[in-house]
């Protein structure tokens, strides 16, 4: 009897929503299908901001390369771990030795 009930309740509700009847204050495919005003200055302003973020992006990722080569470079030369990274770091950032 519960699942009879359940199904009559889905079916009523489908019908009632396909007349365009309000269920609980509003319908639901006005709702879902409703297009957003602002939609157009919201992705401008996102793409705005991922372009900004490129050069920074691409900066950093630079000097990690040059981190990881440098860093490795060294290692083979002293075949020590101590300070490896910090030297690295420093001749990526501009300091000679």
């Amino acid at each position: 009897m519960e699942n009879g009930k359940f199904v009559n309740a889905i079916i009523m509700g489908l019908f009632l929503a396909r007349k365009g009847i309000l269920i609980m204050g509003t319908n639901f495919f006005e709702k879902v299908l409703k297009l957003n005003i602002h939609a157009p200055g919201t992705a401008a302003a996102l793409i705005l901001l991922a372009f900004t973020q490129v050069p920074g992006a691409i900066k950093n990722l630079a000097e990690i390369a040059c981190i990881g080569e440098v860093s490795n470079e060294i290692w083979r030369t002293t075949n020590s771990h101590v300070g490896v990274n910090v030297v690295a770091v420093q001749r990526c950032n501009g300091a000679t030795e």
